[in-house]
């Protein structure tokens, strides 16, 4: 699933870009979109663990907090998503790009830059999304490596577990240790594989992804505790 989030304090603009966000994706088989109608609320979701956008159209003109705060803070986070800044002014553009801005887009040319910035993230990753190939429920599919928090392995059976969803697929957790060691996981525990970033608290016997509890086991506590501390 593609979560896209918007943040506007325009009601008429959130409408918009969802409208040109619906036209331009409407062949992709799963979207989601989030609305915020400030960066305050929007800071909120990010303070209780609720935002999970891949890609984020931000306002950058807002009170109280503007898009620049609001960008930092993801930053700050290490939030992965991709940020479009959309906005009245050019004031703020080289200051926008500090924060890994994928665009700028101006409010005044909105109508004509929207549509072909959608369609060229679409198309930038798709050429560059590392994606696991799998067969679940008899239908093949190409997971995004980058939306899985954590694996879990049950009997011949092993879990992607995503930030919107859980997929299921036979395969042993050796099957794909190698590939997601190599880009940002770790074995926390025979059954489980998680996201090194996502972890917010460990203790000797579990870590916390957000608001969930992972076992671990004494096996590979020593080495978690190394590489959690040194993040």
């Amino acid at each position: 699933m593609l979560t896209i989030g918007i943040c506007d304090d325009c009601k008429q603009d959130r409408d918009f870009i969802e409208d040109e966000v619906m036209k331009v994706l409407f062949d992709v088989d799963e979207i989601r979109i989030e609305r915020y109608s400030s960066g305050q609320e929007l800071v909120e979701a990010i303070q209780n663990d609720e935002f999970h956008c891949n890609l984020l159209f931000l306002d950058i003109f807002m009170e109280p907090v503007d898009g620049m705060e609001t960008a930092r803070l993801i930053r700050n986070n290490q939030l992965d998503v991709d940020i479009i800044f959309v906005t009245k002014s050019t004031k703020h553009v080289y200051r926008g790009y500090t924060y890994k801005a994928f665009s700028y887009i101006l409010k005044d040319t909105m109508h004509e830059d929207l549509k072909f910035e959608i369609q060229r993230y679409i198309q930038e990753l798709m050429n560059t999304e590392e994606c696991l190939n799998i067969t679940s429920d008899g239908v093949q599919r190409r997971v995004p490596i980058s939306l899985i928090e954590y694996v879990e392995s049950n009997a011949r059976k092993l879990t992607l577990h995503l930030n919107s969803e859980d997929i299921s697929f036979y395969a042993k957790m050796g099957d794909i240790e190698p590939v997601l060691a190599e880009r940002g996981f770790i074995r926390v525990h025979q059954s489980f594989m998680l996201r090194i970033s996502r972890i917010n608290c460990l203790s000797k016997d579990s870590v916390m992804l957000g608001d969930k509890k992972i076992p671990v086991s004494r096996k590979y506590y020593g080495h978690l505790r190394e590489i959690f501390q040194n993040q």
